[in-house]
């Protein structure tokens, strides 16, 4: 990262925390020179455990605004929105929902290409440094904020985001069951996980969600969400909710992902991509 966006983003968090620029500097270069450490000293320091304790720990953390305030300015992250505006614009999606939105990166920038975005995650902190973000952008009016998952509307988003999201959920099913209730027949799901991250750099990934390592496919799939990515190390993963003949295409989702790598040897993953009838 280039000396004009570190400075940049200490300018923003002195600014947003009203604190000396050598305490904001301290946290960040935590982040700078490790990524995920400072998250780390968070979390161990805190050692939420209940699954009360570890939301309460996401909504007074400031762990995750110096954290995604490195992440989302690297070159792989920025790439993978790069990746997801042009599958948007690609499908002509113009209602989008951010889930696990954090410091309201991905919003801003989609809200600058002309997409109606919704931003969704705990409300804390971190919701309120991306709100002060969107007002200092001119666009807090026009981002509508979403704290709880039941406040979501039924079919109405032609597509959802998640980055990296899902493996600090005690309980991801109910997320993915709330994307498909969430999303249009035929929106979409730009995804990605870190289920098989789990170590000690990484203590907020929950070591029970270890189970859906890899599987996310055939998760994602008992809820009408097939997965078109080529393989499973595309990020973001490509879902798309199913419209017509669901039990069909979910048996056909199951089985050509079970047996992915000789299928695609074979061609069949151009063939299943093109029986959801884009």
């Amino acid at each position: 990262m280039t000396e004009t966006k570190i400075g940049k983003l200490l300018k923003e968090l002195t600014l947003f925390f009203g604190i000396d620029e050598e305490k904001v500097l301290e946290k960040l270069e935590k982040e700078l020179f490790h990524l995920d450490s400072y998250v780390a000293e968070c979390w161990n320091n805190a050692n939420p455990i209940s699954a009360s304790e570890i939301e309460e720990f996401y909504k007074k953390t400031d762990a995750y605004i110096y954290n995604l305030s490195v992440w989302n300015a690297t070159y792989a992250r920025r790439k993978w929105t790069d990746v997801i505006i042009d599958k948007l614009e690609e499908k002509k999606c113009i209602k989008v929902l951010d889930f696990g939105a954090g410091i309201g990166d991905d919003c801003i920038k989609l809200y600058n290409r002309g997409f109606r975005v919704d931003y969704c995650d705990l409300k804390g902190l971190t919701s309120d440094f991306a709100l002060w973000r969107f007002s200092r952008q001119g666009c807090a009016d026009d981002i509508k904020m979403c704290h709880d998952l039941n406040e979501l509307p039924v079919h109405y988003y032609d597509a959802i985001i998640c980055i990296d999201v899902l493996e600090h959920i005690a309980d991801p099913l109910i997320i993915l069951e709330h994307f498909s209730k969430s999303l249009k027949p035929k929106g979409c799901l730009l995804l990605t996980e870190s289920f098989s991250c789990v170590n000690d750099d990484y203590p907020s990934h929950l070591r029970q969600n270890i189970k859906y390592a890899g599987k996310i496919h055939r998760i994602a799939a008992k809820y009408g969400l097939l997965c078109l990515s080529k393989t499973l190390e595309e990020k973001p993963l490509y879902f798309v909710k199913a419209d017509k003949n669901i039990d069909f295409f979910l048996k056909l989702n199951t089985f050509i992902f079970n047996n992915y790598i000789e299928l695609f040897k074979k061609g069949f993953g151009v063939l299943s991509r093109n029986l959801i009838c884009y």
